[in-house]
């Protein structure tokens, strides 16, 4: 089992997570779309700060959580389809990614769904093995919850898209690929088989 962090930890993951949260709040590209794209971090660290005396999680899980969060916010910030990745690459690499990969879209929300599986299947396996599950199962249960969360995801950028009337394609961000949900999911469940293949596998409890 990994060890918890300290609760002095956790207040200073929180703290500097919260001066990035503001930092990139302020003046977004398009405040209603930043508002709707934050409703799930506010409820995820909202939990985190109720658990934050008591921390249950591990260094790596901890900063596997933030730094996908941090990740989002910058997509929020912006608002997914106009992230100016390329332009950065550009300015400080002199490297055009979208021509030497041959993209046509902004491909920033892609990025974020495969972080999503690489980084948050960390915390997702230590939740459950905390849970009791079976230490055979828990790499097979944590692949699931990120399957399972990205579809519900999707489901929540349709409902947004189809009712949130002007704002509903920058909530979506398809860009016009009309497998735009699937591949999104993919990427999700990509991102986290390889990283629970990399994983150490839990040490199986005694049998009783």
């Amino acid at each position: 089992m990994t060890q918890a962090v300290s609760a002095g930890f956790a207040h200073r993951a929180l703290l500097g997570f919260s001066l990035t949260f503001v930092a990139l709040g302020i003046a977004p590209v398009d405040r209603q779309s930043w508002f709707v794209e934050n409703i799930m971090v506010l409820l995820v660290v909202a939990a985190l700060w109720c658990k934050r005396t008591r921390p249950a999680l591990s260094r790596s899980a901890w900063c596997a959580t933030l730094l996908f969060l941090f990740i989002h916010q910058v997509g929020a910030h912006y608002s997914y389809p106009e992230v100016p990745y390329n332009a950065w690459l550009l300015n400080v690499f002199s490297l055009d990614l979208n021509g030497l990969m041959g993209w046509e879209r902004n491909q920033y929300d892609r990025f974020v769904h495969l972080t999503y599986g690489l980084l948050l299947s960390v915390p997702i396996r230590e939740l459950s093995q905390q849970m009791g599950m079976n230490p055979r199962y828990v790499s097979l249960i944590a692949w699931n919850l990120i399957m399972s969360t990205s579809a519900v995801y999707e489901l929540m950028e349709w409902f947004g898209g189809a009712y949130l009337g002007d704002h509903g394609a920058d909530v979506v961000g398809a860009q016009d690929d009309f497998w735009d949900a699937q591949k999104d999911m993919a990427l999700a469940g990509v991102g986290a088989m390889l990283t629970l293949g990399f994983m150490k596998k839990p040490e199986p409890g005694p049998v009783s």
